[in-house]
């Protein structure tokens, strides 16, 4: 067994009570401060509902210090990566009205299938936590990497199917939360959900919130959720007519999973500017 400092302790007491911001002081004060910097962090939601424009929040905030912090955002199987909305949230929320700067320290890599991905994150992430000063790590979507390869079918050639996945699944975990320890950087991970599985503990946690009949089944199933951290489930249904907040869907999006915080629920708004909490009396 190793033997730590008293010092290593302290240093590493500072970062469990270090959070990484939403990027809207409401959301932050609803989730306890934000992400922890340590570990496994999961932004889970139906298409549409808002998860991508959390992350784009999430990754010019950790850019906009005096440090010269850096995000790197990983895009999986989701399309290209929607450069034109970062910079639409840049130049709205940018301390500087120069963006080019600001821009410059997002650093995006798309992968395009799981192999890809791991070897990202095995072979080049090290290198970028450690010199580029990363603060923040992105990666939407799991789901969209790992559901959509074909090496997980079971008519693949290689063999693989469910099991592999699985594997898979757990050795990518361990190694992003060995990184995330290791560098004191948070990933927050993207997945899609689905209105059918055997995952139904969405069930009773999100009822108490007054999200009823949501059939929100997060992908890749209970052995991923055993894998994360923390979990928010990003929502939307359509308003009544009658609504006076000038949208047509009405946004939550709920705390259901975590170690250091209690579990919450804030209804938010997207705009140009982007995502923003809504204070309900």
């Amino acid at each position: 067994m190793s033997l730590k400092s008293a010092a290593d302790l302290l240093s590493n007491f500072f970062f469990e009570t270090h959070k990484i911001s939403f990027g809207c002081k409401k959301i932050d004060a609803a989730f306890n401060g934000g992400f922890s910097v340590h570990g496994i962090h999961e932004v889970c939601g139906e298409a549409g509902c808002g998860k991508t424009q959390f992350c784009l929040q999430m990754c010019l905030e950790a850019c906009q210090d005096d440090l010269g912090g850096k995000a790197c955002y990983l895009t999986c199987g989701e399309g290209p990566f929607p450069v034109k909305r970062l910079e639409q949230m840049a130049r709205e929320n940018s301390k500087d009205p120069q963006i080019t700067t600001l821009l410059q320290r997002v650093l995006i890599r798309e992968c395009q299938n799981v192999d890809s991905l791991f070897d990202v994150i095995e072979t080049q992430l090290h290198s970028l936590l450690t010199k580029q000063n990363v603060r923040l790590v992105i990666i939407d979507s799991v789901a969209g990497a790992f559901r959509t390869d074909d090496k997980f079918s079971e008519t693949s050639s290689s063999g693989r199917s469910h099991w592999a996945r699985s594997r898979d699944l757990f050795l990518f975990a361990a190694e992003l939360r060995r990184l995330s320890f290791a560098h004191h950087v948070p990933f927050i991970v993207v997945n899609q959900a689905t209105s059918s599985g055997f995952d139904k503990t969405m069930d009773h946690v999100l009822e108490p919130f007054g999200i009823e009949e949501s059939n929100i089944r997060p992908a890749l199933g209970l052995s991923w959720t055993s894998c994360i951290n923390s979990r928010i489930i990003v929502t939307r249904k359509r308003a009544l007519e009658d609504n006076n907040e000038g949208s047509e869907w009405k946004r939550h999006v709920v705390l259901v999973k975590s170690a250091s915080s209690p579990l919450n629920k804030i209804d938010f708004t997207i705009s140009d500017i982007g995502v923003r909490g809504i204070t309900r009396i």
